[in-house]
């Protein structure tokens, strides 16, 4: 019977691996599918912003706050990506996943050093890591190339902490470890502001692992460089009361937000609210109690790292709530929190691994359910989603200098701002994703390859020269929706551009096919008189719809800035 048991049990642990390895691989594929080079957000006044300014010369740029974080760590990538990788978000994406493979790395060393496992034991602990690191939930983490900071910030700080460990362990190096310590706190206070934290905790961290006092003198002053540094012309976002008056007179709003703030992967999972609060009380619980343990044990091991990295991580969560509650509680639920919360999650379990290795069957079991559950928000990276078409048709219109309101506001809400920068862009001749993202041609050659789709709608945009087309298409000999289009005047002189990856439920009815964003929306030009479309294949041909359209006439209203059709 005990051998049946544990050869069950080494089976759950592959199957916990392959898990792992599923929601990897599928994360993986929808931050593929929801690529954009399109800049988003943040990145117009971080990205575009910042790379402007250093351009000029400014390369102070890199200390400006953004918000009330500084982020130059992240900063780094983002002028990679700009001067060298065209701006099309590759070098930012990809700075995501890095910093997203450092923290599943060390989480992994720590979840294995100084143990003998055999290889269902490794498979369970890196299954374990890679569904938490990895999760879909965090998906705006993933899919957008301002977000590395995120990742950032608790890497260095979960290295500064294992660096104080590492001196207590090794007192030839200890110097060294000691040093890398100060450097990483720094270069986590250097990723976002809850990063600050990081150094003052690594102190307190030391002096519970007993350093020696030269060694906590010197990170006490790395601290107080690092903070002096940082607060120099630093300017709060909210006001100078605003976090004062939070902390004593929302209390209750505070603690709500935090609440929903650590469940928030559930609500990903389940979509309620009332989920996502219950676990979110339970992890700080379990925090709770997990750093109390440490602390009456005297603990002073792998497991002291992971109990500190859990109060740097709920410290963050209520810094957050503070300064984020005049934005209201229901931003706790917002995708790119999730990471906070699956990384302690992280922790905790891998803490009570140490204490309870995996022949346990009660962390089997425990650590099932939570895989599972991730495994279940995994769905989302596979269905089809507009983000990325909504921003590519942001962009195109931001290049054509389409500045409606409407359009731009699918990547940066004040259009002022995007017609600023774009602009300023173009009269410095730098140049990035929402330029090149379908080079204007000025003639076509025509071709007799067909495509199913239709030109359905035109309408009027506040910009006097364009015009809003929008409709269907799918090659169907190809298999493939064209991602681009072009459209041009019965003489094939291109007159305007659309893209496609809009869902459209009908067209999936009528072709019985899956949803591959058949629709399209572009701009062409207001002086034409009827329109064709082609898609661009993936070889370099094109295929035309087959109807043309006739252009209605449209009169322009010179005060609300729309027009009608008559």
């Amino acid at each position: 019977m005990r051998d049946a048991r544990r050869h069950a049990i080494d089976v759950l642990k592959v199957l916990l691996g392959l898990l792992g390895l599923y929601i990897l691989s599928s994360s993986l594929y929808g931050t593929l599918e929801n690529y954009s080079p399109a800049q988003f957000r943040d990145q117009w006044d971080g990205g575009v912003g910042f790379y402007l300014e250093v351009n000029k010369g400014n390369w102070w740029a890199f200390w400006h706050q953004h918000n009330e974080h500084r982020i130059l760590f992240s900063k780094l990538f983002f002028y990679a990506d700009f001067r060298w990788l065209g701006g099309r978000n590759i070098g930012t994406i990809g700075a995501n996943w890095l910093m997203l493979s450092a923290n599943a790395a060390l989480l992994a060393v720590l979840a294995v050093r100084r143990r003998e496992a055999s290889w269902t034991d490794l498979s369970f602990c890196f299954g374990l890591v890679l569904a938490l690191c990895c999760s879909w939930t965090q998906y705006e983490n993933l899919v957008c190339g301002f977000q590395s900071q995120f990742f950032a910030v608790y890497f260095f700080a979960l290295s500064s902490f294992y660096a104080v460990l590492r001196s207590t362990e090794s007192p030839s190096a200890s110097w060294r470890y000691i040093v890398l310590a100060a450097v990483c706190g720094t270069a986590s206070a250097l990723s976002m502001a809850s990063g600050l934290f990081a150094l003052p905790m690594a102190f307190a961290f030391a002096a519970w692992m007993r350093v020696g006092v030269r060694r906590l003198l010197f990170l006490l002053l790395a601290t107080c460089v690092v903070w002096c540094l940082y607060l120099s012309d630093y300017h709060l976002v909210f006001g100078p009361g605003t976090l004062r008056e939070a902390l004593l007179h929302r209390t209750i709003d505070i603690l709500r937000f935090v609440a929903l703030y650590l469940g928030s992967p559930v609500f990903f999972i389940t979509r309620n609210q009332w989920h996502a609060g219950v676990v979110g009380v339970a992890l700080f619980i379990a925090c709770s109690y997990t750093v109390a343990q440490v602390i009456r044990r005297r603990e002073r091991d792998t497991g002291a790292v992971l109990s500190a990295m859990l109060v740097f991580l709920v410290g963050t969560a209520f810094l957050t709530g503070a300064g984020r509650i005049p934005l209201g509680v229901g931003t706790a639920l917002s995708s790119r929190y999730c990471t906070t919360a699956l990384i302690i999650a992280a922790c905790l379990l891998l803490y009570y691994l140490r204490r309870m290795p995996p022949r346990d069957p009660r962390i089997v079991t425990t650590v099932t359910l939570v895989v599972l559950l991730l495994s279940f928000g995994q769905n989302s990276a596979r269905s089809h989603h507009d983000w990325a078409y909504l921003r590519d048709l942001g962009a195109l219109a931001a290049r054509l200098g389409v500045f409606d309101d409407n359009v731009i506001a699918n990547i940066y809400p004040r259009t002022s701002r995007v017609e600023e920068l774009m602009q300023q862009a173009s009269r410095e001749a730098v140049h990035f994703g929402e330029q090149e993202l379908a080079p204007m041609r000025s003639v076509f050659s025509s071709t007799s390859v067909t495509c199913l789709g239709r030109i359905e709608r035109v309408d009027a945009t506040s910009s006097p020269d364009h015009l809003q087309v929008s409709g269907w298409i799918y090659a169907k000999d190809r298999g493939e929706v064209p991602h681009r289009l072009l459209l041009t005047d019965t003489e094939n002189r291109v007159v305007g551009e659309a893209v496609s990856g809009h869902a459209r439920p009908d067209v999936v009815r009528a072709l019985g096919q899956r949803e591959r964003g058949y629709g399209w929306k572009g701009f062409a030009q207001a002086s034409a008189k009827r329109l064709r479309a082609y898609g661009l294949l993936n070889d370099g041909s094109y295929c035309r719809i087959a109807d043309d359209h006739e252009m209605p006439a449209f009169k322009l209203n010179p005060v609300a800035g729309v027009g009608t059709a008559h």
